[in-house]
């Protein structure tokens, strides 16, 4: 290849994925794979003879040999001018985090819902000059204490927010993330909590979040109990109603019309909904039914049918919303699983 069409292909990578010593920057970049041995050398060595000056969103992934090496990211990563960065890791350091980020005064774009954070004793005080102007974050249970702690970016300037890996026992304390009097904050996206205990369970204050998603992902107790759970927070919720759009997102490992949130334990819920949505304080507000089926889960692929049925019986059980012509319901057939909530909530909902 010529040196010219080679550096014209360089300057116009903008994404790029790092895992380990592996590197990928999509088809149009050959660089070989680092061996194992020379994890962080040949990665260097590889971006200093294939500069990358235009890179903007960056996925890293530390595994197992990288223990914390957060502190000992290959130099070249450091210098692009990112907007977003996607960091998965089995552990940092609290201590090493602010360093990274440092580097990306410019980032707009944060996903740590991959990434555990072990904390260590007395750490130095974050310069309040890298404070970030951070608009779309995700972050798990395991990440929520650092952000409490080192307040390391400016919570108004929030436009999107995903939790994901929480207890619904532990989703309030999220509450400071949504404290947004600008009214910047966009979107709210909740990915299936877990309820492993059965204490008090407080409610989360997102009424005035224009866009609200409930993710309820398996077939089981975890998933009837967070809807129950945030359908309670709708209904006691304080101030007026600016939602304007609610998705639940379903994934039944059965027929819907019969083995989800249909029990006669759970089936009060569909009632509760209704009920809930059709109130005056949320006639401007249309909830979204998104359900998707994964293919491999069946002994053959779910057809034209079982959608329909699928379909049906939603707009049978929300028999209110319905009439007032505020019910949307999409169903959907996945595969493979890995892909499927992917496509379905930064496809789909990205145009809502």
């Amino acid at each position: 290849m010529p040196n010219q069409d080679r550096h014209q292909i360089l300057i116009s990578i903008q994404n790029l994925s790092v895992t380990l010593g592996v590197l990928r920057g999509g088809s149009n970049l050959s660089v070989p794979n680092a061996a194992a041995a020379k994890l962080r050398t040949s990665v260097e060595e590889q971006l200093l003879n294939h500069p990358l000056p235009n890179v903007q969103a960056l996925r890293l992934e530390l595994g197992y040999a990288y223990d914390d090496y957060i502190s000992d990211i290959p130099t070249p990563l450091l210098s692009y001018p990112l907007i977003s960065l996607t960091l998965t890791a089995r552990f940092v350091y609290s201590s090493h985090l602010p360093d990274l980020l440092r580097h990306y005064p410019a980032l707009k774009h944060l996903d740590l819902s991959n990434t555990s954070i072990i904390y260590m004793g007395q750490e130095e005080e974050v310069d309040q000059d890298v404070v970030l102007s951070i608009e779309d974050l995700s972050i798990s249970s395991y990440t929520l204490p650092f952000w409490l702690e080192k307040q390391l970016f400016a919570v108004h300037a929030l436009r999107s927010i995903n939790l994901a890996s929480f207890q619904l026992t532990g989703l309030h304390e999220c509450q400071w993330l949504l404290e947004n009097p600008d009214g910047a904050l966009q979107r709210l996206h909740i990915h299936q909590p877990l309820h492993q205990d059965y204490g008090p369970i407080p409610k989360l204050e997102m009424l005035h979040v224009p866009y609200l998603t409930m993710e309820a992902r398996r077939n089981d107790k975890f998933a009837v109990m967070s809807v129950k759970w945030f359908i309670d927070c709708l209904e006691s919720g304080q101030g007026p109603v600016n939602t304007s759009r609610i998705n639940i997102l379903l994934t039944p490992s059965g027929k819907l019309d019969g083995s989800f949130l249909e029990r006669s334990v759970d089936e009060h819920i569909w009632t509760s909904l209704d009920s809930v949505m059709t109130a005056p304080r949320f006639a401007a507000t249309t909830l979204c039914i998104w359900v998707g089926y994964a293919s491999f889960w069946y002994p053959r692929k779910p057809d034209a049918n079982l959608l329909e049925i699928t379909q049906r019986f939603i707009c049978n059980a929300l028999p209110g919303l319905r009439s007032a012509n505020r019910l949307e319901v999409h169903c959907k057939v996945f595969t493979p699983l890995a892909s499927m909530w992917t496509r379905y909530s930064r496809g789909f909902l990205s145009v809502q």
